[in-house]
């Protein structure tokens, strides 16, 4: 079983009971990290080997997540919403800002 939602013209699915896992592990449910599509962010292809997984790096409530997702048809399939890591955190905002100064 699947949940989803639209966002500004996009699809996401998720897993309803992973989404409660990553709430209770990192403090942010799958539904909850759809909202970093709404500001600006940075995409990476995964290092991850086999399915086609990205990294989405942005902001939500000011803090620095990294959502993983891979691509299903015409929809997100969000796998996993973190805290960016320090050097994504810093890709990210040398990338959108390039004045940032660590």
């Amino acid at each position: 079983m699947n949940a989803g939602t639209r966002f500004q013209a996009l699809e996401f699915v998720w897993d309803p009971a992973k989404s409660l896992r990553n709430r209770s592990k990192h403090g942010l449910s799958l539904a909850e990290a759809v909202a970093l599509w709404a500001g600006p962010l940075v995409t990476l292809p995964s290092r991850r080997p086999g399915e086609e997984r990205h990294l989405a790096i942005g902001r939500i409530e000011g803090k620095c997540w990294t959502v993983i997702y891979a691509p299903r048809g015409g929809a997100f399939r969000l796998i996993s919403a973190r805290r960016a890591r320090p050097d994504e955190a810093e890709f990210f905002h040398q990338t959108t800002d390039p004045d940032h100064r660590a």
